[in-house]
């Protein structure tokens, strides 16, 4: 992530706090407000462009994107799924780790392990939108995002 910032690519901050109002260097992420980089709220032109350096540093072979049409994002100015480190208990990153690590690997919905999906929620910058939007990312074929959109369109309201 810091590579992509010295790129002058737009992502998100790369410095933590610890203690408050002192910033250091990002030294953790969970796996969801990685994904967050490139599923926020900016052009589609930017989040191709940080996807085009991660394949580049990669070196994966696969298309760059054409669209990114009615994939949710999340608020561009809130896209942690974690606070800073001041904040934030020892398990944080290595819980969403453990959530993430689940979700890839359950074939089925009802293969859900919902306690950890709880604990998760539980902490500090994890709701149930943005959890099951960063579930959605990774796994499309098996989940839907409970993000505002689809709650309305749940609900039969026009978007």
């Amino acid at each position: 992530m810091i590579r992509l910032h010295e790129q002058v690519l737009k992502v998100s901050p790369v410095a933590d706090e610890n203690p408050q109002d002192t910033k250091v260097p990002l030294d953790e992420i969970d796996p969801f407000s990685f994904m967050a980089i490139f599923n926020r709220g900016v052009t589609d032109q930017n989040r191709i462009a940080i996807i085009d350096a991660l394949k580049e540093e990669w070196q994966l072979t696969s298309d760059l994107p054409s669209d990114f049409d009615d994939l949710p994002v999340v608020n561009s100015q809130n896209s942690w799924f974690m606070p800073y480190k001041y904040k934030r208990n020892p398990d944080h990153v290595s819980t969403l780790w453990r959530y993430f690590v689940h979700v890839l690997s359950i074939e089925d919905v009802s293969q859900l392990d919902t306690d950890l999906f709880d604990q998760c929620r539980a902490l500090n910058h994890v709701g149930s939108a943005s959890l099951t939007m960063g579930m959605f990312w990774c796994r499309p074929d098996i989940w839907i995002s409970v993000d505002k959109k689809n709650r309305a369109i749940a609900q039969g309201e026009r978007i």
